[in-house]
């Protein structure tokens, strides 16, 4: 019986080893940036990680002209930029993500979201009322916070981070044919 165990224990050990790599997959671009931010700060300048009203997670970059892009980890990505009256205007990529992106974009910039639609005819992400600050943030008592959010949700604006100010080093990589994740390269008849 003792070889029935010590099988089920080296299964047991796959399995988690299977599940841990998947893991590490699916979060590998949360896990770089917060061992960057960890390691050398200055890797991170101009992003920040967020997610989108469905749960997924992108990464919001600084272009440094005004712009600011949204990259999914699935490489579909949207180019943007807000003007005085807080809307979005799109430059290029997947206009279809500005609605989704937009609550936690505006908590990002410490901007209470009134709600919102997309004007499609001028490709444009209006939100439904003025836009004002983020109330602050309840009292710290004891040293103990009240408050307790996650995952890039649920703040009161920035604090403490490398975004303002500073214009990505990865945005440059981007281009504006890379929008449509990787269709838009086999669509297109170029590369392999």
């Amino acid at each position: 019986m003792e070889n029935a165990g010590r099988k089920a224990k080296i299964l047991a050990a796959v399995f988690a080893s299977v599940a841990a790599l998947g893991a590490g997959y699916y979060y590998r671009n949360d896990i770089v940036y917060v061992l960057c931010e960890v390691v050398h700060p200055a890797w991170n300048a101009g992003e920040q990680r967020l997610s989108d009203a469905y749960g997924r997670r992108f990464t919001l970059m600084n272009g440094g002209d005004g712009t600011e892009t949204a990259l999914y980890d699935d490489d579909t990505v949207v180019t943007f930029r807000r003007d005085e009256a807080g809307n979005l205007i799109w430059e290029y990529g997947t206009a279809s993500l500005l609605a989704p992106i937009a609550a936690n974009y505006f908590a990002f910039h410490g901007i209470a979201y009134p709600g919102g639609a997309m004007d499609v005819s001028a490709m444009t992400y209006r939100p439904n009322g003025a836009l004002e600050a983020l109330p602050a943030p309840p009292p710290v008592s004891k040293g103990v916070s009240n408050y307790h959010g996650g995952a890039g949700r649920g703040y009161w604006g920035r604090s403490g981070t490398n975004y303002d100010g500073k214009k990505s080093d990865n945005v440059k990589q981007l281009t504006r044919k890379s929008g449509f994740g990787r269709a838009g390269v086999r669509s297109s008849g170029h590369g392999s």
